[in-house]
């Protein structure tokens, strides 16, 4: 019995770990940072030449309104499913808790994990379909997929529904496409 019991808590315990690792490669993946990384001393650089001066944007112009929506939309995403894995992991590793319980939890925690890594895919895909941003909420058989766009052609949402079915397996008439200008 004590052999049962420790497999159980090694196998609840990767099930936690992955979670946790599929929500940080979520919020990794998802935010967009797309930060230039500088490797080498600083002595390296040349100090006399601005570079990077043809990328700077004019005071001018402002950040669109969609991209800090589609920002706000991601974070508050993932501060909701922070506060759910740290339920789940409350759960998991509660001793009172009979097998029952547990195993729902468990079974909660790798659906969580499964939608996590499905939105991250399908928000990936949409980009590489020429979309500027988009952010994918999945929960159970439906999804909301929100795209930045003008005027969604039907081919488009095709695309879109298409990207949906095959990555997280959502019936078409369950599927929201939301157009952000």
């Amino acid at each position: 019995m004590n052999m049962l019991i420790s497999k159980r808590h090694i196998i609840l315990a990767v099930l936690v770990v992955a979670l946790g690792t599929a929500v940080y490669l979520n919020w990794q993946f998802g935010s967009g940072n797309d930060d230039l990384i500088v490797s080498g001393s600083a002595e390296s650089l040349d100090t006399e030449k601005n570079y990077g001066d043809a990328k700077l944007v004019s005071s001018s112009e402002e950040i669109p309104v969609n991209s800090v929506y589609f920002d706000e939309a991601r974070l508050t995403r993932k501060q909701s499913r922070d506060e759910a894995v740290e339920t789940l992991q409350k759960i998991v590793s509660d001793v009172t808790l009979d097998n029952e319980e547990r195993v729902e939890a468990t079974f909660n925690a790798e659906k969580m994990a499964a939608s996590i890594e499905s939105e991250s895919i399908i928000e990936n895909l949409i980009k590489a379909k020429g979309f500027p941003d988009c952010v994918a909420y999945i929960d159970g058989d439906k999804a909301s997929i929100l795209v930045s766009s003008s005027g969604l052609l039907e081919t488009e949402v095709a695309q879109i529904k298409d990207i949906v079915i095959r990555e997280a397996s959502i019936p078409v008439e369950n599927i929201s496409i939301v157009e952000i200008n």
